[in-house]
């Protein structure tokens, strides 16, 4: 049974979560979907649009596989702090942190190879 203390603890980690994937995943998919210049474009052949769309996927999964890292370190201390000792709990967040954001780097990528967006 947990004491007041413990839930609430709970209620800020969840909040911590869902602030950190919320701007992790609008930035990683502003960052995979935005825009590229006139000339890059000019110049850009047919198959440039899937590289580029690649790399913007590559490091969208590795700034989701670095929000989830940070993420578990987070839940796991303030959870140790609560004196729950689960390590479910972390793993799970972070694990499901990691796989939202990287969903949304390689759902802005496809978009932007699909596209081709240009100023």
């Amino acid at each position: 049974m947990l004491n007041h203390y413990q839930r609430l603890t709970l209620g800020i980690v969840l909040m911590v979560n869902l602030a950190a994937v919320t701007y992790s995943g609008l930035v990683v998919w502003l960052s995979a979907s935005w825009m590229l210049n006139d000339h890059i474009a000019a110049t850009m052949p047919s198959w440039g649009w899937i590289v580029v769309a690649l790399q913007r996927a590559a490091s969208g999964v590795v700034l989701a596989l670095l929000v989830g890292v940070v993420l578990f370190g987070v839940n796991a201390l303030l959870l140790r702090l609560a004196r729950i000792s689960s390590w479910r709990i972390p793993l799970m967040s972070a694990g499901m942190a990691t796989a939202i954001v990287s969903g949304v780097a390689i759902v802005g990528s496809v978009l932007f190879a699909l596209t081709k967006p240009f100023m």
